[in-house]
């Protein structure tokens, strides 16, 4: 979640990670309120968790940093997960589950390119890079795409 204010917090706007944004406004409480008021997002007293977003429906408590990333995700009723980064990187290092299981993410030039856990499961994604350039009146511009080609199963069992 990222999120941008105004100058006196009267209203803020989350970016979830799936593209879509949530507006929220400020109730007498302090709390910030939705248009859908079953989700609401608290600033926190706390400098490594500066914002709580709690979603009524779902069911979860969600603790976002400065930098408004996921740190932890907990449900109502038990269980949930933390995630770990590298200090400013954006990206997670690992997730850890309240039962203690751990998925680790690997990646390269800000592209995610593997995921494993422990030793048993990993995950390898290969890409594709493609760059265009067109020309107009305006000058000559460079896009890129990068295609996901291939995702890769990879079991490591021991055996003995």
């Amino acid at each position: 979640m990222r999120y941008s204010s105004s100058q006196y917090l009267s209203r803020v706007i989350s970016y979830r990670g799936h593209g879509q944004s949530e507006e929220f406004h400020l109730q007498a409480d302090g709390s910030y309120t939705s248009f859908d008021s079953q989700v609401t997002l608290q600033k926190t007293d706390s400098t490594v968790t500066p914002w709580k977003r709690l979603d009524y429906d779902a069911g979860e408590i969600e603790l976002y940093d400065a930098l408004g990333r996921l740190l932890s995700l907990r449900y109502f009723g038990g269980g949930g997960f933390d995630m770990v980064y590298v200090e400013s990187q954006l990206h997670p290092l690992k997730l850890v589950s309240s039962t203690g299981h751990e998925i680790h993410f690997e990646y390269s030039d800000d592209r995610l390119i593997g995921i494993r856990q422990a030793t048993i499961l990993a995950l390898a994604l290969t890409y594709k890079v493609e760059s265009n350039s067109s020309k107009n009146i305006f000058g000559t511009y460079l896009s890129k795409s990068l295609t996901l080609m291939e995702i890769r199963l990879i079991f490591n069992i021991r055996l003995e």
